[in-house]
Parts: C-alpha cells; sequence; structure tokens
C-alpha cells in the first residue's frame, strides 16, 4: 500500500512544506496534483485588470472627447453672441460683424478651424431700426475635433455639424 502525499498547505508564504522538527521549509516541493487556492488564480488578475483598464481608459477618452465638444459648442455660441452684439449697432458693417466672430475664435484659441457665419438678413450694412437680425456660426465635428472614439462606441462622426445662432433686434 502506498503512502498518502502530505497535505502541504498553501497559506505559507512559499510553495514549500514546513518541516515539522525545526519549523524551517523543507526542500520538498508540493505535489502536483494538489493546487493551491490563490495560486491558480494568477493569470486571471491580469485579465481582470486589463479589462477594467480598457474600460476606465474610453471612459476617459470620451470624456475628454465629450468636453472638447461642449467646449466648441461654447465658442460658437461667443463667437455668436459677439457678431450679433456688433451687428445690431446702427453703424455696423458685415466686415465688422466678420471680424467681431474672427476676434472672438481667436480669443479661444479656434483661429484655424474653418467655421460659416451666415447673417439673416445676408448684409447688415443697410438695416433698418426694428429689424430682426440672426447670426449663426457653425462648423463640422471633422474640421475641428478630434475623433477619439469610433462612432460605434458613442464618438461623434466627421459630418456632425456643430451651430450657434442668436437673434436680436436693430437698433
Amino acid at each position: 500500500m502506498k503512502t498518502p502525499l502530505p497535505i502541504i498547505s498553501c497559506r505559507a508564504s512559499s510553495s514549500m512544506a514546513a518541516d515539522p522538527s525545526s519549523g524551517r521549509p523543507s526542500h520538498r516541493r508540493r505535489p502536483t496534483g494538489v493546487s493551491c487556492r490563490f495560486g491558480e488564480r494568477r493569470g486571471g488578475a491580469v485579465l481582470e485588470a486589463v479589462l477594467v483598464l480598457s474600460l476606465l481608459l474610453s471612459l476617459a477618452l470620451g470624456a475628454a472627447e465629450y468636453g472638447y465638444a461642449l467646449f466648441i459648442k461654447h465658442s460658437l455660441q461667443a463667437a455668436t453672441t459677439v457678431g450679433l452684439r456688433t451687428a445690431i449697432l446702427s453703424n455696423s458693417s458685415d466686415t465688422a460683424v466678420q471680424t467681431a466672430v474672427a476676434s472672438q475664435m481667436g480669443m479661444n484659441g479656434l483661429q484655424s478651424i474653418p467655421y460659416t457665419l451666415t447673417t439673416i438678413p445676408a448684409s447688415v450694412n443697410n438695416c433698418t431700426s426694428g429689424t430682426y437680425v440672426t447670426v449663426t456660426v457653425s462648423c463640422t465635428w471633422g474640421s475641428t475635433g478630434i475623433n477619439v472614439l469610433p462612432v460605434s462606441m458613442g464618438g461623434f462622426p466627421s459630418n456632425k455639424q456643430f451651430s450657434a445662432s442668436a437673434t436680436m433686434v436693430h437698433e
């Protein structure tokens, strides 16, 4: 009859069993049929870390992309407001409106992005008092933003149109 293999505790700091007489670890290795409670799960922790870190990275990049989109929207609204305030003045001109919008976009650090400025009426040079004036500034995400997230994960498509519009009465 074979003698059973000794049970080796996995709670020891090493995988070697302790010698009962001296308390020091003996040089017997753990038998192959005995599994350790935590030793078999080392690869699972790495896999879980990769999955969690990839999720956190995509959340952080998504927050950055949406934050930048809100900054673009706010900058367009600020440029629209400045352009409209210039357009409703009694001595305003189309050139003054374009300069005011370009100046505001430059102050926001967006002087290099292509944007479209539209006024209704088409020219503010000959507006009479009491006329409603609308200024709209718009741009596309592909020309302004960085596509960090793919569209399938909630990112913006490159043809997404951002615009801001405001209306006031001409003085």
